[in-house]
């Protein structure tokens, strides 16, 4: 947005001026290059109030302080830049473009640095060729918009905190209920366990049909049919330890994992609501201590669960070649 602010004093930028003058917008008449005013402009009727004006269809805003002629003259003059003018009550701030003087007044002029070779500097250039010449230090409108400005960055900068600290607290809170959720399944996994019993009732049938080989006889091949039998225990036997592997395997990737993510994620909520100078606004130390025991329970799980399908299954492997041995001692 342009923004052109003209002035014979201090500007009051911080809030919202009732336009005054008894004129309304002129039509947009003159040369498109004559300037926005210049220290000769024709004086008209003197009055007490300040005038601040829009344009149409250009964005451009103008505010004279305590001007020497009517609001409505200074409508008629400023529309030679070809702008249809119109009274507005309140002023904008945007960067500086030029802050001149002349004979004591001064010409403040702010322009959209999106667009800093629009209007506002074809009227620095304007005022400048008519005899105004840059502040040697910034006039009363310079430091009153400097002043507004300041208030504006203020403004953003605590607008823009506030809004990182309400999503800080937003995603510890997501976080933490996660964290409790995902112990809770994690407390309640039995997947292991399952494995293992399926291992130990294997090996319970291996040692039946083990005993059933020694009451056999060699005669009629019984000795060795069992033998077979006891080694295709030890395989099953085999077979389930593998899924003991397979299930701690979905216990890491699944529930251990989702707890170390969830704790993860609330440690760095917390690191980023302190970065921020911001108090947790949810309690999360019950739920990261939680969540630290549930994962040393599943450590301590899965050790024993390893251990108990290793012990299992080299029981197994040496009970079949014991029913091995003693097929081929007693039969042979």
């Amino acid at each position: 947005m342009k923004r052109i602010i003209a002035g014979l004093g201090t500007l009051a930028l911080l809030g919202g001026l009732a336009a005054c003058g008894s004129g309304a917008a002129g039509s947009a008449v003159g040369d498109s290059t004559a300037p926005v005013s210049s220290p000769t402009s024709p004086a008209g009727a003197s009055t007490s109030g300040d005038c601040f004006f829009g344009a149409n269809g250009a964005d451009v805003e103008v505010g004279v302080d305590s001007p020497t002629q009517s609001c409505a003259q200074w409508v008629t003059d400023l529309a030679g830049d070809g702008l249809v003018w119109y009274p507005i009550s309140a002023m904008g701030t945007e960067p500086e473009v030029c802050d001149l003087t002349s004979g004591g007044a001064e010409i403040y002029v702010e322009d959209d640095a999106s667009d800093i070779y629009g209007y506002g500097n074809s009227a620095c250039s304007s005022e400048e060729q008519n005899g105004w010449t840059p502040e040697s230090s910034p006039g009363p409108i310079a430091s009153a918009a400097d002043q507004a400005q300041q208030v504006q960055a203020s403004a953003s900068a605590s607008a823009a905190q506030a809004a990182s600290v309400s999503a800080a607290q937003a995603s510890l809170a997501s976080d933490v209920t996660a964290l409790k959720t995902d112990t809770s399944t994690l407390n309640n996994d039995t997947s292991l366990g399952g494995a293992v019993t399926q291992m130990k009732d294997a090996y319970a049938t291996e040692q039946s049909d083990y005993g059933t080989e020694q009451g056999a006889s060699c005669g009629d091949y019984s000795v060795q049919d069992d033998s077979y039998t006891v080694a295709d225990d030890g395989y099953t036997v085999q077979d389930y330890g593998y899924d003991e592997a397979d299930d701690v395997t979905g216990l890491k990737d699944g529930g251990i994992a989702a707890v170390q993510t969830d704790v993860a994620a609330v440690q760095t909520d917390l690191s980023t609501l302190s970065g921020l100078g911001a108090t947790p606004g949810t309690n999360s130390s019950a739920a990261i201590a939680a969540g630290s025991k549930a994962l040393t329970s599943a450590d301590n799980a899965i050790s024993w669960a390893n251990g108990q399908a290793s012990t299992i299954n080299d029981e197994a492997t040496q009970l079949a070649a014991t029913a091995q041995d003693y097929a081929t001692a007693h039969c042979n």
